[in-house]
Parts: structure tokens; sequence; C-alpha cells
């Protein structure tokens, strides 16, 4: 950057810029640059020539202190000048004479000349910040040797194209950061905070959707937290030394009041980005742009200060709502690990087996009898209080098309009659040879049902309800109407796989019937379908498998008594469509810094044997680090995790219910490996095993709206860098291993210990409150 001649402006020369059909002078990258500069001399004046420079370019400079003293004063500092420069496209052109010509002399009037200019389709954004700036100028030189030149100089503004669309999987994926902290030495309960975004990638307009969780199980309480949205600018020098510096530009900021200790909160809140430049590292290497939502939690009573950064990505063009429909929210705030939010830190994760049916709250189903008044408690009927038809039974509808009251709990309980315990009244529900209730998909199930009546009972029929079906369920809000305000969603789905009704005495239409005072018995058998899916519960659906005896009394409240069943389906490894006795490989390759300054890449890939395991067996997953940069590796983190995947098939807002498959995914990590630090320049391979529980098969097929699968993944955390390698090995569980396995069934703790659950006749499925 040599010295540049100075300049002068003249009363009696006027020049001006003018953009065709741009006046303001804002361009896109990849456009065309036109227009004319009109030249106005009111004297005589004499120039070696008239040219016009249209240029480019980015540039840093700032002064900072450096050790340079001498052997006396080693600590002594000097003063410094950090500058560097990046062109992106430059031309000049004489539109008067040459740079070596003869002066000439030029009459006063106006004259004008037209020019053009392509900006690159790769220039970045103009920008201005306290240590550099990037800036698009066109420059007009009335050159004087024997004197200072006229110049003139009109700056016009570049917008790079940056679309979140072309990286659909980097810009949906959730942000997420998390923070632990103990007070007093560590002798306090934990203070977990966790931060999530339901995306990474955002245009100017749309809002960021912050979900705060403070999980204060400590004794401290949180005074308040801090949420900025900045930019954040890194400007680069390239001499004498590459050197950085950072601006912080804050955009927004709130403010979070108070959480007492031993107190759980989550707080929400939406933040509207403003008109700003995309984010950039990649088409300027001096100045770089980034953007992040900064949570600073302060304690009470304490100087620590907590500290949570989610990176965020700002965009020309936004993600197109096909791609990312608002609904999501939910899903992701499940896949960033929202499910369980009281779990403290170093919880182990239990590993519970499928044979025990999960305690979840009685699932009623709608009787076919009326409402009537309860008034008169005799058994003579009493005159109804409503004129309401009897409803069909939801057991005699086919699941296409099927109604929300199929699957709203609120919604069915509201339409149904009310249920009754009666201490007179004992309900055993027995299953033939099967104290536990665990049966496999295709098994006949057969038992007896046990009424013990210590009065004279009147009823219109004793009903016996086999089901099994799955449900979804989950709310978000969505933009809904003209002008696209946020209201609140229901997303809903049921499918059944056992649908039966079964009188076991009197009939639905019957006139009444009276049970004697006595125990009385009443043997059933159904066959379980061999696409049946396993049971499963998750937080937004399960898979459920019930019996349900209803005495039915139209002029009373029913009496319902419930049994829970557990299905296991028999998943054979042999039998998959998938290849999954052949070995599995991720592998992700990184480089440091950028330019000329690059560095040599950072490999890390990972393998196991095959990708089909059943429960007992271990996976064995090898990863090769090899770096041949000279940044170290501080951690390898590797989760062995299922993903529970929830699908739709109405939306509901208000009272209007139209079909809509959208997706929501829980991530539940079963167990968690970290590998150690990895220097630089150095190569490495680490081993780690991990024991299959008894954890449910993968099931992707029998069910349309929940699916069950599972993964290792891997993250790769470089030291002193942003950057992340992820790997993902999709693994296949099932219950019958591969055949030619090297795990002895016999062998395996972990099937061992399955077996003796099964073989354990003794211990019957939970109650489940009717």
């Amino acid at each position: 950057m040599g010295r540049e001649k100075k300049t002068k402006t003249s009363k009696h020369i006027k020049c001006d810029v003018q953009f065709d059909n741009n006046p303001q002078g804002v361009f896109h990258a990849g456009d065309t640059v036109s227009g004319t500069v009109e030249i106005q001399l009111e004297k005589l004046k004499k120039f070696r020539g008239v040219s016009l420079r249209i240029n480019g370019f980015a540039a840093t400079s700032w002064n900072a202190k450096v050790p340079g003293g001498d052997a006396k004063s080693p600590k002594k500092k000097k003063k410094a000048h950090f500058n560097g420069r990046e062109d992106y496209f430059g031309s000049i052109n004489y539109l008067v004479g040459s740079d070596v010509g003869n002066p000439l002399e030029v009459v006063p009037g106006v004259y004008r000349y037209p020019f053009t200019c392509d900006i690159p389709p790769t220039a970045p954004s103009s920008k201005e910040g306290k240590y550099g700036h990037i800036r698009y100028v066109v420059k007009v030189s009335l050159e004087r040797p024997w004197k200072y030149d006229h110049v003139f100089q009109v700056p016009f503004l570049v917008k790079s194209h940056a679309d979140l669309s072309l990286a659909p999987d980097r810009m949906l994926k959730p942000a997420r950061a998390e923070v632990i902290q103990s007070f007093y030495f560590g002798l306090t309960d934990p203070l977990i905070v966790t931060a999530t975004t339901p995306r990474t990638g955002y245009a100017p307009g749309e809002v960021i959707e912050v979900t705060i969780h403070v999980n204060n199980q400590s004794s401290v309480d949180v005074r308040d937290i801090a949420i900025k949205f900045q930019r954040i600018d890194t400007f680069l020098s390239q001499v004498p030394s590459v050197q950085q510096h950072h601006e912080h530009t804050v955009m927004e900021d709130r403010t979070i009041g108070r959480v007492a200790g031993r107190n759980d909160a989550v707080f929400e809140e939406n933040i509207l980005i403003g008109s700003t430049v995309p984010s950039d590292d990649e088409r300027c290497k001096i100045i770089m742009t980034r953007y992040e939502v900064q949570l600073l939690v302060r304690p009470v009573r304490s100087r620590k200060k907590l500290l949570l950064t989610l990176p965020i990505v700002v965009g020309t063009v936004g993600v197109p709502s096909t791609l990312y429909p608002m609904q999501l929210l939910a899903k992701e705030r499940a896949a960033l690990g929202m499910d369980d939010v009281t779990a403290g830190p170093g919880t182990a994760t239990a590993l519970t087996p499928p044979e025990s049916p999960p305690p979840y709250p009685d699932d009623a189903q709608p009787s076919t009898s009326r409402a009537f008044s309860v008034d008169n408690l005799t058994d003579a009927p009493a005159a109804p209080t409503t004129t309401d038809d009897v409803k069909e039974h939801e057991f005699e509808k086919g699941s296409e098309p099927y109604t929300p009251r199929d699957f709203d709990d609120e919604l069915a309980v509201a339409k149904m009659p009310k249920e009754k315990t009666s201490k007179h009244v004992k309900c055993d529900i027995l299953f033939d040879n099967n104290s536990s209730g665990i049966f496999s998909s295709g098994d006949h199930v057969s038992g007896v049902i046990e009424l013990h009546l210590t009065k004279l009972k009147k009823v219109r029929g004793v009903c016996l309800l086999i089901s099994g079906y799955s449900t979804v369920f989950w709310e978000a809000k969505v933009p809904d109407g003209p002008k696209n305000k946020k209201v609140k969603a229901q997303f809903k789905g049921r499918e059944d796989f056992i649908k039966k009704k079964q009188y076991l005495a009197g009939s639905e239409n019957g006139a009444g019937m009276q049970l004697p005072p006595n125990l009385v018995r009443y043997k059933f058998d159904f066959a379980i379908p061999p696409s049946a899916p396993t049971s499963m519960e998750g937080k937004y659906g399960h898979v459920r498998y019930l019996l349900q005896v209803t005495l039915e009394r139209p002029w009373k409240f029913d009496h319902n008594f419930q049994q829970p069943f557990t299905v296991v389906c028999p998943a054979d490894l042999n039998h998959s469509n998938e290849v999954l006795c052949i070995p599995t490989k991720a592998e992700s390759m990184i480089t440091f810094y950028c330019g000329f300054c690059r560095s040599r890449p950072l490999m890390v890939s990972a393998t196991t044997p095959k990708s089909g395991y059943a429960p007992g067996e271990t996976i064995d997953l090898e990863v090769f680090v090899q770096n041949s940069s000279k940044v170290a590796v501080s951690e390898i983190e590797i989760k062995f995790q299922k993903i529970l995947t929830f699908t739709s098939q109405t939306r509901v807002i208000a009272q209007t219910q139209i079909p809509k498959e959208e997706n929501n995914v829980q991530y539940e990590v079963l167990e968690v490996r970290k590998i150690p630090k990895t220097e630089g320049e150095n190569d490495a391979r680490f081993v780690e095993h991990f024991v299959v529980g008894p954890v449910p098969s993968t099931e992707t097929t029998h069910s349309r709206i929940v699916a069950v699968r599972y993964e290792l993944a891997i993250v790769v955390k470089p030291q002193a860098s942003t950057k992340r390698m992820k790997l993902q090995i999709p693994i296949t569980i099932g219950k019958i291993p591969l055949a030619g396995s090297a795990t002895p069934y016999a062998m395996s703790g972990g099937l061992q210990k399955l077996s003796d659950t099964l073989s354990d006749q003794s211990t019957a499925p939970p109650a489940y409150e009717a």
C-alpha cells in the first residue's frame, strides 16, 4: 500500500455519477453496474487525462502494542500498525487522454461518459466496522501531474446472495447450549440452564424463538438472565503478522426476571431479525461476520456467571415453508433433549425392558350408553337429562377417516359418559399361563375375566373391548389467518392394530339383566396380528394394548376396568431387507484457518463391524483420528441413542381440522462415552464397546405414525475452534441376532437379564387406575 497522491477539489468543476435505473446505488452480487459520469466545467482546465476507476475491496487497520523491547528492557512494548487488504474486482478506463499522454485543454461545458462493470457473483456484502470495511467505489480522477488531482468518489452498495434453502440440513438443525454450575465448593445441587432454538438459519423479518429452561436444584436464586442477539465481525490483519480483532454489535437485548432456588422455570423469547448483512465466513478472508444469541445467567450472592451461546446463521433468503413449517418447533425441542427436564447431571439412563408395560394413565374408551341423571341412585331407570342420540362406539368405526375424538383425551372425556367404581364390584383379568401379560406379535391370547359381586347389580350388558393402537399428539404455535398471527395448533394422529368388541353378557340393545352377588367368570380369546408393533411410550405418542371390561348401565355411570398387556415384535435381523452383516463406516474432514494460512486436514472415521445387533450383543466402535493439522482435538463425544419419530395425520386450529403430516422427533441417550485429548500432528485409534441392553427393536414399517431407530452419534470438538465434526452410524436392533454372530446368546449378560425377566411369571403388569 504505497502513499497516495494528494487530491484537491475545485469550485469550477462539478462531477456527478448516475447509475442507470438505480438511483439508490444498491446492487446484488452478479449484477452489472452501468451509468453515466457527468463532468461540468465552468472555466478552461488543463488535464493529462480523466480516469474512471471502479473497484471493490476489503481493508482492515488498527494499532496495537506488541513486545519489541531490547535486551535491557525485554518487557517493553512498541506500537505497531496492523492492516490487510483483499480486492474483489477493479477496472480503470480513461475517458479523456491517457496516463502517459500530453496535457489537454478542455473548454468549459458539460461532458457525459457512459460506463459499465460486472460485479462478481462471489462478492461479499458491503460492511463498515471499527477495524475495517468492505467498500465498492466509483472514482473519477482529473489527473494533473504538475498539481493536485481533482478526485470525485461515489460509493455504491453490494448485497451478497445467501440462500438458506441450499443447505437445509444445516439450517434446520436446532441449536442447543447447556451449562451446569454448583455453588459453595460443589456442596449444593446443580443449577442447570438450557437454551434452545428450533433451527439455526433465519432471514431478515423472521423470528428467533429462544426457549430457556432453568432447572435450579440448588438453594441459590438466579437474579436475572440477560439475552443478547448480536453480530460479531472478525477482522484479520496480514501485515506485519496475522492478528484478529472482534467487534460486537448488539442488535437486541432482553432481561428475564428472577428464578428462586429449588424451582424449575421455562421462558420463551421471540427475537425479530431486522435488516442486516448475511452471515459470511467464506466470501471475504479478512472480514467475517457471524451471529449468535448470548445468555448471561447471574446467580444471587455469587461471582460466578454462566454464559451460553447459540450460533445463528442469517441469510437473505429464508428456508421455504415446505421445508420448515413452524409447526416443527415442538419436534425440535424434543430433539434437543427437552423431554426429561428434571434429570440432573450424572443421572444414569435406565434401560427399561419392554416386557414391563409402562405406567400410563387410564385411556378411557367411550361407552355406547347415554348420560343420565344421577340424582336417583336406585337401580330403577331415571329420565335422561339430555336428548343426545346414542353415539357410535369408536370400535365400530373404521380407522379412516378418523375424528379428533378418537385420539384427543380432553375431547373424548368431554363427550363420554362418566364412570364410577363401586366397592361392591371387583374385576380381575387373568391371562392363561402368562401372569406377566407379555406376548409376541401373532400370539393367541386367552384368559378369564372374574367379576366379584357383593350385591345384586342390574346392567344392560357386560362388554369386553380389546384394543391395540398408536396415537400421537403435541401442540405448537403456527401462523394462521390473513396476517399470519400465531395461534395454538394441535397435531394428532391415530392408527389401530386391534379393534374388537364383544358382549360377555347381555347386548347393546338389551332391556337389561341382573347379575347375582357371586363370582362370575367369562372366558375370552383373540389373536394378535403378526404385524402388530412393539409396545412403546414416548413424550409425544405411544403404542398401547389394552383390555377393558365395561358394565354398561345407561341409567347410571358405567363401571370400567382396564388391564394393559405388552406386545413384543420378534424382529429377526436375518430377514431384514437391509444388509446388516457388513461393516458400516462414517468419516468426515475439516481444515482450520483460511487462505494461505489454511491448515492441513483433520480426518476422523468411525467403523462398526456390522449394523445389526440383538440385546446383549456388544457394538465394537473403532474411531480413527488422523490429525495432520496443528490444532489439537480436545474431546470426542460418542452417544448411543434411541430416536423416536412421531408423525401427525391432522392439524386442528380452533374448530378447523385439515390433513397435515408433520414429524416430531424425540432423542433418548442410552449411553455416553468421551475420548480424551488428541494432540495436533498426531494419529490415534480408539475402540469403544457398547452393550445393547433390553431395548425395543428398531421399528420403521409396522406403524405409520410411530417409528423407533437407533444410532451412534459422534461429535469431534477441536481445541480453540467453534467447528464441530459430526458423524452418525445407524444401528438396527432386533430380537433374533444375525446368524453366525460372534457373541453367544448364553454368554451375553444383557440377554441373560432379558431371559430372566421373561421367565419370571410372578410379576404382573402394574394396575392402571380406571
